[in-house]
């Protein structure tokens, strides 16, 4: 009973404490939301040209403007004032009573947004963005469904204004992964037949040289005399590689130079850049090499300067309304080509063989389009012969040179570009070379082994064939391009 009694003694000082402190406070709040309620009130907002009217409580004995520019106040009775906005700005009036009582109001002149606002919600009912103002500047924020959504708000709010500041966010994913394939196949076929020869035998002697196959240098030595005997002498001139037989009779005085050549040249490419980036944002790749070139400079003097090759992919991605995207793509595939190549201060400069591509697309997510292509053939034929004895039936390929060739080109660049997000860790699958493992010596100098994958974990192994044989769990080049991709 005593402990009962107690405890309601502590409760019910406890209460009357609680009381006694929630008069003050509840008398206080009350007091700052009066204030603040009066300090609302005498803020006055208008726009530039409008007019508003203020009546006071009281008769007005005298109105003070603080930056006149701003605003103008006119009294149209004693207790009516007329105030019109002429720039934007932010100023303070003060009215003051018959009874020497003094009132401040801060008077700001802005945008009229209404209109703005209004227009905003027509053109794009499905956007969810605010419009405010300070002074002269309008600031949207709030978001839209995409890219093209918000150009079209920025280009309605610089009409009110010269000064737009864009807080909108875009709604979605706007990261864009692009795939590029580059497939080329290229086919050369050479065919070549040519005979070059000499021969002498007494007081005479002949020679053929139709197609210039005959190294000059061969014959006899300069100065001395044409005789019977003809020796096989070079005159340090290096048979040219062109050449495929050459032979001859010295007792008969008889040399041949022979090119029959049947050549089949096969180029098969295949390059499958792949490259991320945020919606309106470039991005470039490049996977070759530099190769030097010498320029010759003012005064003799020769610098080096470098040239890239390779498979360059470079784009710019937008994304529009309903997943689609508008891409800018420059794709090029170079290599250094020395069958074209120059000398230049004695040092031999290759060509540079190129396949590019530039264009701008729009497609969905996903989608692929074939960006380039090209199927080239050409043949040439070149002929040389003998006038009367190169047309001969069989006798006539002595005095004949001829070159057959044939080239094929095939190219196509396919892309595909995928709005994406990022992976989760236990998404990614093994990256090249993750399981490639040392060999030790014996393996190395016994087995001939020069990796060794049998120290790699099964647990990993299996993972990695988990991955990617579920590839519906992956992302970007890994997976499928469905709306289930990453689910």
């Amino acid at each position: 009973m005593k402990r009962s009694l107690q405890l309601k003694r502590i409760l019910l000082g406890a209460a009357v404490l609680l009381c006694l402190l929630a008069g003050p406070l509840m008398g206080q709040t009350a007091e700052q939301e009066q204030q603040e309620q009066e300090l609302s009130e005498r803020f006055i907002s208008i726009s530039v040209q409008e007019t508003t009217t203020l009546i006071s409580p009281e008769p007005i004995k005298q109105v003070e403007v603080a930056n006149p520019g701003i605003v103008e106040v006119n009294a149209i009775s004693p207790v009516k004032l007329l105030i019109s906005g002429k720039q934007y700005g932010r100023t303070t009036m003060t009215l003051e009573t018959a009874d020497g009582e003094k009132i401040t109001y801060v008077v700001s002149v802005g945008l009229d947004l209404s209109a703005l606002q209004a227009t905003i919600e027509k053109v794009s009912p499905y956007s969810r963005v605010k419009v405010s103002s300070i002074m002269d500047t309008v600031i949207l924020s709030g978001s839209v469904p995409d890219v093209q959504t918000s150009g079209q708000i920025l280009g309605i709010a610089g009409i009110y204004s010269n000064k737009v500041m864009n807080h909108m966010e875009i709604a979605g994913v706007q990261q864009i992964q692009l795939r590029v394939t580059i497939a080329e196949v290229s086919r050369t076929a050479t065919r070549a037949l040519g005979i070059n020869f000499q021969a002498a035998g007494g007081t005479a002697f002949i020679q053929s040289m139709v197609g210039g196959i005959q190294p000059m240098g061969i014959g006899w030595p300069g100065g001395t005399a044409v005789d019977g005997s003809m020796p096989f002498f070079t005159a340090d001139q290096v048979i040219p590689p062109s050449i495929t037989m050459l032979g001859g009779l010295t007792r008969a005085n008889l040399q041949a130079f022979i090119i029959a050549m049947q050549d089949n040249n096969l180029l098969h490419i295949l390059a499958e850049p792949t490259l991320i980036t945020l919606n309106g944002h470039e991005a470039s790749f490049l996977a070759g090499g530099e190769f030097p070139v010498p320029v010759a400079q003012e005064g003799g003097v020769v610098t080096v300067e470098f040239r890239e090759y390779g498979t360059r992919l470079r784009f710019t991605p937008t994304v529009l309304a309903g997943q689609l995207m508008r891409l800018k793509i420059a794709s090029e595939v170079s290599e250094p080509d020395a069958s074209n190549a120059v000398v230049i201060g004695g040092l031999p400069v290759p060509g540079k063989l190129m396949r590019s591509a530039n264009t701008t697309i729009e497609l969905g997510s996903g989608q692929t389009f074939a960006i380039a292509g090209l199927l080239s053939e050409r043949t040439s034929a070149i002929v040389s012969r003998v006038p009367g004895l190169g047309n001969l039936p069989i006798l006539g390929v002595l005095f004949r040179s001829v070159r057959y060739q044939k080239n094929e080109t095939e190219l196509i660049i396919i892309v595909t570009p995928e709005l994406i997000e990022p992976l989760n860790p236990a998404q990614v699958g093994p990256i090249p070379g993750e399981n490639l493992r040392h060999p030790n010596n014996f393996r190395l100098f016994g087995l001939g082994q020069i990796e060794n994958t049998s120290q790699v974990p099964a647990e990993r192994l299996r993972r990695g064939k988990e991955l990617f044989n579920e590839p519906s769990r992956l992302k970007g080049p890994w997976g499928p391009t469905d709306k289930e991709e990453g689910s």
